[in-house]
């Protein structure tokens, strides 16, 4: 017990010794003093919650070493804490390299170290966990959920108590406690009385903008065929006859006494009542492919009117920019699509040194085989080749395809590990020659580089560390790659994306400080984006401007039972998920009160590097892929009054992860054809929901030469 006074002791007595005294004993000691007490090799289990400083628990771990059994497991708490002055990530770090373990995210993070020769099967089932990181995040998911249960449990256990206690002061004070009831019964109703007028407000609110919209639309739409009317030689050939019709018009007017003058208006208001009712109405969407076998939840409509709720919220929060024309100037351009770029196409000398001479991801390409019945492995590339990137033309063709299927640009992976980086060529070669001219940004992979290509802690070939004035060196060479004119920009700041946010020790602070070198170096602020993975929701605890979605790494799942899977390898260890299921579920999410960029993914089939033990997801297909990106698209150009329409895909060329654009032998540019429908419909559905009509044609040509001007946007009023 430590330092502890005698009421938490006694506290723990009483919840300790009915359930756990018939074997356990509690001992009133630091570690130091308590480590007498028990012999060597005689604890399977060891919980280090000490002080948490480095050297503090480097001390408590070697001093109890001994006493540790062939079974032993540790458990180190606040592994995921990387303020000062806590270390126990870093002596964490260090234990890993000699050791097994797991490491659970949630909370302040708990490592669990596999000390012993003789640990039982899963123990080591979960350690192995530790190298699938789409395994691990399944486990990390259910202890987190597991874990919050319990902490209810426990809630719910201190709150019976509390009912108690609260019972029995009601019992001494009847006559109070009766007077309080009614005031909190009272109370209680009109809380509730006020929530719904409140909720009620709110809706007739919503309802009214929406059909503010719609008019507006509806208006424009009745102006211009009046505009195009007038303009018509009909118009001009039938004046003579209107003006007869005035002439007689007035002369019924002198005739007609005043009393059925207003008799027949009165019945001219009441024959229209439907045709009132149907401008409030809005406009119909169009009938797109694939629509009617989608469910009803995550509808064209139902995106557009949820879009429309989202932004009608954020007008009303104070500081909220409500331009009275947003309507007319959102959806002026079309979305932005921007691919993830993996680099890893040309041989490194780090590479050889790892995985072999001449190794590049085509080497992990080759070697993929079908694990069931209909697999489709390995991917055999078609018009580009087995490409390497040390070739300049090949990036010139590569932008050339993706300017022609509405690609916007290229989100290039950067390798940074302390001053040192890897597969670098590419696009250092591409900002030194000015070419291609296809826009770009970068996406700091700023996770370890391991041997499982996974980012996880064992054998780790380069780690990704912070050490003092780091932040400084890595954004300053960034510069450059800014004030580059093909940088893609939100609002005017140059856009880097960070794949580990969380990952960076105090965060906020290191945000702050790139901001304030950029906007000395450049004069403009620096866009910050954090990618959604490994449980990262909300950018702006971190300090970051924006998220930005990156399937699959998500919490909702759609598992497939292998089972129904028909001839998948006896040897095969790995999982199954339904590409329409995940697709579904992630179209379902709730739009977020801060910048969210969405994201999709064309396929995902890791087997090319992961082997009998991939993931794969079922199902996946151009044409899913092509819906789902309308729907991104749609649902981007509706809150683009307060968000950059960009849209990421997942990815340009991740060729062993099955999650690529450029043309294969199987499908041929059919992904790329794919992406040009997505976006061209979604923006005409986007039209469509405003009451206009754009035609194929056209949507294609502003897709393809970008001919409309930026957008001018409304400040997102929950930046960080």
């Amino acid at each position: 017990m430590g330092a502890y006074g005698e009421d938490v002791l006694s506290e723990l007595t009483v919840r300790h010794d009915p359930r756990y005294g018939a074997f356990s004993r509690l001992l009133r000691a630091t570690f130091d003093d308590a480590r007498q007490e028990f012999g060597d090799a005689t604890i399977d289990l060891l919980h280090l919650d000490g002080v948490h400083t480095y050297d503090a628990v480097r001390h408590d771990f070697e001093a109890w070493a001994p006493t540790l059994s062939a079974r032993a497991v540790v458990l180190f708490h606040d592994t995921n804490v990387r303020e000062e002055p806590f270390g126990v990530h870093r002596l964490w770090s260090e234990l890993r390299e000699s050791y097994h373990g797991f490491e659970f995210l949630h909370g302040n993070g708990l490592g669990v170290l596999g000390v012993g020769d003789e640990l039982p099967k899963p123990v080591h089932a979960l350690f192995r966990a530790q190298d699938d990181l789409a395994l691990a995040t399944v486990v990390r998911d259910a202890y987190a959920r597991l874990g919050a249960v319990v902490a209810r449990e426990a809630d719910r256990e201190l709150l019976a108590e509390a009912r108690r206690q609260l019972a029995e002061t009601g019992r001494q004070l009847a006559e109070t406690g009766r007077q309080l009831d009614e005031s909190g019964r009272l109370l209680v109703e009109s809380q509730q009385r006020l929530e719904e007028v409140t909720r009620a407000s709110e809706e007739q609110v919503s309802s009214l903008q929406a059909r503010f919209l719609a008019v507006d639309a509806e208006r424009a739409n009745v102006q211009a065929e009046l505009d195009g009317l007038r303009a018509s030689k009909s118009w001009a050939l039938t004046a003579p006859l209107r003006s007869v019709h005035r002439l007689l018009h007035g002369l019924r007017r002198t005739a007609i006494p005043s009393g059925v003058r207003a008799v027949r208006r009165g019945r001219s208001l009441a024959a229209h009542p439907v045709r009132a009712v149907e401008r409030r109405r809005r406009p119909a969407l169009l009938l797109l492919p694939g629509e009617e076998g989608v469910p009803r939840d995550v509808r064209d409509e139902v995106l557009v009117e949820s879009a429309v709720a989202w932004a009608g919220g954020l007008r009303k929060q104070p500081g909220a920019a409500t331009a009275a024309g947003d309507s007319a100037v959102a959806g002026t351009q079309p979305a932005k699509l921007v691919a993830f770029y993996l680099p890893q196409f040309h041989p490194i000398p780090e590479n050889d040194e790892w995985w072999g001479e001449g190794f590049t991801e085509w080497t992990n390409v080759r070697r993929g085989r079908p694990q069931f019945a209909g697999h489709h492995q390995p991917r055999v590339p078609d018009e580009l080749g087995y490409y390497d990137l040390r070739d300049p033309s090949v990036m010139e063709r590569q932008a050339r395809l993706a300017r022609a299927y509405g690609i916007h640009g290229f989100c290039f992976y950067y390798y940074w590990f302390d001053g040192r980086r890897v597969l670098e060529r590419p696009v250092d070669e591409m900002l030194a020659s000015g070419s291609p001219d296809l826009p770009f940004c970068l996406c700091w992979a700023n996770e370890n580089w391991t041997r499982r290509w996974d980012g996880s802690e064992s054998e780790i070939l380069l780690r990704q560390e912070y050490p003092p004035g780091w932040a400084e060196r890595f954004i300053r060479e960034l510069v450059p790659a800014f004030e580059d004119p093909r940088y893609i920009s939100v609002d005017g700041a140059p856009l880097l994306i960070v794949y580990c946010a969380h990952h960076i020790p105090d965060a906020r602070r290191v945000a702050d400080e790139w901001r304030a070198i950029v906007l000395g170096e450049t004069g403009r602020q620096v866009h910050l984006a954090a990618i959604q993975s490994f449980g990262l929701d909300d950018p702006r605890p971190l300090g970051f401007d924006s998220a930005v979605e990156f399937p699959p790494h998500h919490e909702e799942r759609a598992f497939m039972d292998r089972r129904g899977v028909p001839g998948v390898e006896a040897g095969f260890e790995g999982y199954f998920e339904d590409y329409l299921g995940v697709r579904h579920a992630l179209l379902r999410r709730e739009l977020p009160q801060y910048s969210w960029f969405r994201g999709l993914m064309t396929a995902w089939d890791n087997t090319a590097r992961r082997g009998s033990r991939g993931h794969v997801l079922l199902n996946a297909s151009p044409a899913a892929y092509e819906l789902w990106l309308r729907k991104l698209v749609l649902q981007a150009l509706c809150r683009s009054p307060f968000d950059e329409p960009l849209v990421f895909v997942n990815a340009w060329n991740e060729w062993a992860e099955g999650a690529y654009l450029e043309p294969d032998e199987r499908f041929g540019r059919e992904w790329l054809e794919a992406t040009l429908a997505g976006a061209r419909d979604g923006l005409r559905q986007f039209h469509a929901s405003r009451g206009l009509s754009l035609e194929p044609q056209e949507a294609e040509r502003q897709l393809r030469q970008g001919l409309r001007p930026p957008v001018r946007r409304a400040d997102h009023p929950n930046a960080a």
